[in-house]
């Protein structure tokens, strides 16, 4: 649910934004706290944009140690992490699959933000009284992990673009984000030499990740 790069997070044009506020500021030879205030929102955008950066960087270098990981522990964590954030929102949380072990070789800290960052997503584009679903399950391509929602859902003709850097749909624009995040999600899966997708449920949502057992 990243979607066309939203004009705050234009890496360029926020410089040209904080270069702005921060000269306003030093010509008054005066403190403004909204200048300031502005200044440190850019700068905020900027580091978010460059951490991510660095973090798909290092992703699609390979530059990462695999271990066994148990996929529900790590599922029912990241959810329960997140669940509180969902019911702050007003929204139902649910979690399904968990129960049993679900053992794979992968990098643990890679794996939980891909799945962290999904719940995000569905939390963020969910208005309030809806559902979030997270949920494991085994199939034919290896253990799949999903997270579904009855929010705004994603237009089809935005589909192909979802997982490109940068990509932001013009229907999300009102919402904060860099489009990095399912870039991130699908190297990470691409390093587990797995796959993601994405169904329209209307209302909402799946994105799934399919790890190799």
């Amino acid at each position: 649910m990243s979607h066309i790069l939203l004009i705050e997070d234009d890496p360029a044009i926020a410089l040209t934004a904080l270069r702005t506020d921060l000269e306003m500021a030093s010509q008054t030879g005066q403190s403004f706290p909204v200048l300031v205030e502005r200044a440190l929102a850019q700068a905020d955008r900027l580091q978010a944009l460059v951490d991510n950066l660095l973090n798909l960087s290092r992703i699609e270098a390979h530059e990462n140690m695999h271990s066994p990981v148990d996929l529900a522990v790590l599922v029912q964590e990241t959810g329960e992490l997140f669940a509180s954030q969902a019911e702050q929102a007003g929204l139902s949380f649910a979690l399904e699959g968990v129960e049993s072990s679900a053992q794979v070789m992968g990098n643990e800290a890679q794996l939980r933000s891909a799945i962290g960052n999904l719940i995000e997503n569905a939390i963020k584009f969910t208005p309030e009284k809806g559902q979030i679903g997270v949920g494991l399950k085994a199939d034919d391509d290896g253990w799949q992990v999903w997270v579904e929602d009855n929010g705004v859902g994603i237009p089809p003709e935005e589909i192909p673009h979802l997982f490109q850097r940068f990509h932001r749909g013009r229907h999300v624009s009102d919402f904060p984000g860099n489009g990095l995040g399912l870039a991130i999600v699908k190297a990470i899966a691409d390093a587990h030499e797995g796959r993601v997708a994405v169904e329209n449920l209307n209302p909402g949502a799946r994105f799934s990740i399919w790890i190799p057992k």
